[in-house]
């Protein structure tokens, strides 16, 4: 069978020798010199991304980047209905960077247009402005859900430890309270119940799916953004202002004060079953 040749920018690189002791780092920056993309043959410690591994030989390299951005952070378990592909790269010059060890060695490379499409590089700019203000606040959203589960997680496991206690209702009640309006705050945020193409039908989209879907609809334009885009960033932008107050107070000021009653009341940290 036939194989499609790779879609993106094409990097040829030649290592004499590989080591896994000497990290192999390929990035790709803009004309500004921010990082848009980077590629390791290591992991951060903690990272489990296997995406962005770069995968290196003695000999000849060759490596596809398919000129976008660095993909959104999602929700570990979370369905995703869409992509959370990076945006793409607008026409331009930017810089790949290959770092073998304590060496640096760099290339200039030179996106262009679609010379098929009519579009300007002022709305290839647009497209990309906006495509970056939707994913930052995706990705906030995405750090509620997490910090929402962190939390909701060590609230629950401390409540449940205290109802087999005397003389730590109070305890009790607002910690299961604080939970669930923490769940309540978490199902506005993303739907869980879906798991799969078909479940999508059967219960109602939440705030991050709606992003993720403008997400999609605006990258896939040729070079520029409508009105309808525009209005519907600044709608879901002010529903997800209002839903972040409330995760700032759950997190911040109701937070701070269940963990006063905890100190008040003394509760034990370590308890014999």
């Amino acid at each position: 069978l036939g194989k499609n040749p790779p879609n993106g920018a094409i990097v040829d690189f030649v290592l004499s020798e590989v080591s896994d002791s000497i990290p192999i780092d390929l990035e790709f920056l803009n004309a500004s010199g921010d990082v848009l993309r980077s590629f390791s043959s290591k992991l951060e410690e903690g990272e489990t991304d296997s995406s962005t591994v770069l995968k290196a030989k003695p000999g000849h390299n060759r490596f596809a980047w398919d000129l976008r951005h660095e993909q959104v952070e999602g929700v570990p378990g979370l369905y995703v209905w869409g992509s959370l592909q990076g945006h793409k790269v607008t026409p331009g010059s930017y810089e790949v960077r290959l770092s073998v060890g304590e060496e640096v060695f760099s290339q200039q490379l030179d996106v262009r247009a679609d010379p098929r499409v009519d579009a300007t590089q002022r709305g290839y700019q647009d497209q990309s402005e906006l495509m970056e203000e939707i994913s930052t606040e995706l990705e906030e959203i995405h750090d509620g859900v997490l910090n929402i589960r962190a939390v909701r997680e060590q609230v629950e496991a401390l409540v449940n430890r205290m109802e087999k206690q005397e003389g730590h209702d109070s305890v009790v009640a607002v910690g299961k309270e604080l939970m669930e309006d923490l769940t309540a705050l978490e199902d506005s945020l993303v739907q869980k119940r879906t798991v799969d193409g078909q479940t999508v039908i059967n219960f109602p989209s939440r705030l991050n799916f709606q992003y993720i879907y403008l997400r999609g609809a605006v990258d896939g334009a040729d070079g520029r953004v409508t009105d309808g885009a525009r209005q519907l960033y600044r709608d879901l932008s002010a529903i997800w202002a209002r839903y972040e107050i409330e995760l700032d107070s759950l997190l911040g000021q109701r937070l701070d004060e269940f963990n006063s009653l905890v100190r008040s009341e003394s509760v034990p940290a370590v308890l014999i079953p």
